[in-house]
């Protein structure tokens, strides 16, 4: 699970330094151009993450959070009103002018129904399934700030809609001369909108800062899963704590530097990229199930179910048209399933006292248990 994690991480984290140096670009009219751009931005993402750890992350993450979200609703709104007029004014003519565009398969045929529904099942089963996630909810003070989390958390799907206004808007704009790169759409809007430059710098600051906060975790979580996860469980059990935390700190360099690389030459689209990370980690989703609702499941079969999934979502990525236009990931999803399950009825079953303690002792409340002390990395 760790190298699959870091595998998916990967791409997740070129996606963002892509994104960065797009915008910075953008912002000073190529002054700073792509490959400096994006340098930067991780450069001190990179700093901060190297010599803060998860503490510096969860208080760069409220503050970029916070510039993120009410950015992009004044990012979406103000470019429908520059263009439409509104958002209704902006539909109503797509309609009119470009309907397919609002249908499936899309313009050109760009998207068929199996390829659009499954890449939408990836996206909303695997976005509960990135270890960055889990990460954070180590760092919770108590068993109510885990809860509030999980309930406020889906709030944060909000943030799309505006971007969706920004995506749909360029369709009309760009008609009579196509963008070479769709993932440039953002700052192509702005650069053609002529908006005054102080509310330029506060539109491509709040895409700044999405790209950074999610960076800076994604940067984080691969170093400590490497370490913690990999690592020390096959080579170093007995590692020092200071060690462990200078070898955390190299490898977010390291990784940070990789994604720089890829991002570099890599000709993939950020979308593309995307789908490609989360068909990785979906194929974590039967196990995580199992462990908690599934007392037959067992060891061999975990194993069997994630490495046959994984091979075939990376088979159907690189190697092979996915069958029927089914996203790799899930094709993989269903593999894994399937030998998850006949496996582990054709194997030995694992003894009830090691069962209970993720079924039944998950299911004690945390204050009636005696809590160890938790050391987290700071």
């Amino acid at each position: 699970m760790a190298v699959i994690s870091v595998g998916a991480f990967i791409p997740y984290l070129t996606i963002q330094i892509k994104g960065a140096g797009f915008l910075v670009d953008a912002s000073t009219g190529g002054n700073i151009p792509f490959w400096l751009g994006s340098l930067i931005a991780f450069f001190v993402v990179a700093v901060y993450v190297f010599t803060s750890g998860l503490r510096g992350i969860g208080w760069t993450n409220v503050v970029q959070g916070i510039v993120m979200i009410l950015v992009a609703w004044v990012m979406g709104l103000a470019i429908t009103y520059k263009f439409y007029g509104g958002v209704s004014n902006m539909f109503n003519r797509i309609a009119a002018q470009a309907p397919d565009y609002l249908t499936l398969p899309g313009h050109n045929h760009a998207m068929s129904f199996a390829a659009f529904s499954s890449a939408l099942i990836v996206s909303v089963i695997g976005l509960s399934m990135w270890p960055h996630i889990f990460n954070k909810s180590y760092s919770s003070d108590s068993e109510k700030t885990l809860k509030k989390t999980i309930i406020l958390y889906p709030l944060y799907g909000y943030i799309l809609i505006p971007i969706f206004f920004v995506g749909f808007a360029g369709i009309l704009v760009f008609a009579g001369h196509p963008l070479k790169q769709s993932d440039t759409v953002l700052v192509k809007l702005i650069e053609v909108a002529h908006f005054p430059p102080w509310l330029i710098g506060i539109l491509l600051s709040g895409a700044l800062a999405a790209a950074m906060s999610t960076g800076a975790n994604l940067a984080h979580t691969a170093a400590s899963v490497i370490v913690r996860d990999f690592y020390t469980k096959l080579f170093q059990t007995n590692a020092s704590q200071r060690s462990l935390v200078m070898m955390t700190r190299m490898l977010v360099l390291a990784i940070s530097l990789l994604s720089y690389l890829l991002a570099l030459y890599s000709p993939a689209s950020l979308v593309s990229l995307l789908l490609i990370a989360y068909g990785g980690v979906v194929q974590f989703f039967p196990i995580i199930i199992a462990v908690f609702f599934w007392r037959r499941v067992t060891k061999t079969a975990a194993y069997a179910g994630l490495i046959s999934g994984t091979l075939v979502m990376i088979y159907y990525s690189f190697f092979a048209p996915p069958l029927f236009d089914i996203h790799a990931g899930i094709l993989g999803l269903v593999v894994n399933v399937v030998i998850l399950v006949v496996v582990s009825l054709f194997t030995q079953p694992m003894p009830a006292e090691h069962i209970n303690q993720f079924i039944e002792d998950s299911k004690v409340p945390l204050d009636q248990i005696k809590a160890e002390p938790v050391y987290i990395e700071n």
